[in-house]
């Protein structure tokens, strides 16, 4: 946020500085209508916004926001940005913030930062649900089914890392700590696919504590699970499994099934790390357990894909195929590639461990390209390590992105 959204929470009034000059004369020139949705703007936490979080700040139709926008993209106090999105430099939200807190009274800047916040939310909510179908969801679902745009949904927020970052700070700072951990819960593919697991962990530990003070047990166990997801990439196996503890404990005491068993396979995962295969199958047996029954399909399917890696680990290779072959067949079945491409890259390492590289290049190059489609960066690296090991070169392709 910039100063003056930031002090928006302190509730401190103050007069746009001198050097506003030029913007304060093109604001002046507004009519009443983009005049208040250009204040409003103001407080909002992003430099990019969709137009639903603008429908949002003022309470307005599609006919009088689309006005408004043209009006201000007129005066040069907007821009028009990526995806159908609009942008305010800086220097003009800082004198828009600054306007808002003289003009507008706290309660009406608390209740529209709300309004705007909730307005990207659902944004987010359909962009993840788009990238990650099927993945189960603690938060609002999707208010629209997803168009299925893959990577390209995540790159829609890729160019506004840290624009995700302050939208869970201005949650913060205004006091909805649903919206926090709703964010952090929408942003996951964003953060797993993408990486930079240390800005992920520290985002949700913000989520962690919003939910505790909402005192919303399978909101906290929500947020220690991906908190826990995040430690894992980092190898910081111990932090991880804290998490993962701590949220099978409030899942259990919350009598909320699902999210123990996410619990559960994360410390399944912890046990594969620590070499303890035996001991990670039972974990993994015992959350496909939970899930059995539910309408969850994903769930089984990603169990398997963990449950041949143990198998495999423990020298039972014949069972850990037919184990993967299962997790494939299941995962074709099922809207999200990625997880699919996870599991085909399982296969061609399983191929290749079993000294047959030339039947591991098929699923690999199939793993590749859709991780380069989907835009899975972390995915990437490791299919193409195993790639190069394989008899015969495979076709040349995009590059990872």
């Amino acid at each position: 946020m910039g100063q003056g959204a930031a002090s928006a929470g302190a509730g401190r009034a103050v007069t746009p500085a001198a050097g506003f000059a030029g913007v304060d004369s093109a604001y002046r020139a507004l009519g009443p209508p983009a005049a208040r949705l250009y204040r409003l703007l103001g407080l909002y936490a992003q430099p990019r916004f969709e137009p639903a979080v603008a429908a949002a700040a003022v309470e307005a139709g599609p006919a009088v926001v689309t006005r408004c926008l043209a009006e201000l993209t007129r005066a040069a106090l907007l821009a028009p940005a990526d995806a159908g999105r609009y942008r305010m430099p800086p220097v003009v939200r800082d004198h828009a913030a600054a306007e808002a807190l003289w003009h507008e009274p706290p309660a009406a800047r608390r209740a529209a930062v709300r309004r705007m916040l909730e307005a990207h939310l659902r944004h987010v909510i359909r962009l993840d649900a788009s990238a990650a179908p099927g993945r189960w969801r603690l938060g609002p679902p999707a208010e629209a089914p997803a168009d299925r745009r893959g990577g390209r949904a995540l790159y829609d927020l890729l160019g506004d890392r840290g624009g995700q970052e302050a939208a869970v700070r201005a949650a913060e700072e205004y006091g909805c700590d649903t919206l926090v951990w709703q964010l952090c819960e929408a942003l996951w593919t964003f953060h797993d696919r993408l990486g930079q697991p240390r800005e992920w962990v520290a985002l949700h530990h913000r989520g962690v504590r919003a939910a505790a003070r909402c005192a919303d047990p399978r909101a906290e166990a929500r947020m220690r699970v991906q908190t826990g997801t995040g430690s894992l990439a980092l190898g910081r196996l111990a932090q991880a499994e804290d998490e993962f503890r701590g949220a099978a404990r409030l899942d259990r005491g919350a009598h909320h099934p699902r999210g123990e068993a996410a619990a559960v396979e994360g410390l399944g995962l912890v046990r594969l790390g620590q070499g303890r295969p035996q001991d990670a199958l039972a974990l993994f047996d015992a959350a496909a357990e939970l899930v059995h029954g539910t309408a969850d399909r994903l769930a089984p399917a990603v169990l398997d894909r963990h449950r041949s890696r143990a198998l495999a680990a423990l020298g039972r290779s014949r069972e850990a195929g037919r184990t993967l072959d299962r997790a494939v067949a299941a995962l074709r079945a099922l809207p999200d590639r990625c997880e699919l491409a996870q599991a085909l890259v399982d296969l061609g390492e399983l191929r290749l461990a079993a000294g047959s590289p030339e039947q591991a290049r098929a699923p690999l190059d199939e793993a590749l390209a859709i991780l380069q489609d989907e835009g899975a960066r972390t995915r990437v690296p490791r299919a193409a390590r195993l790639r190069q090991h394989c008899a015969a070169p495979g076709p040349r392709g995009p590059a990872p992105r």
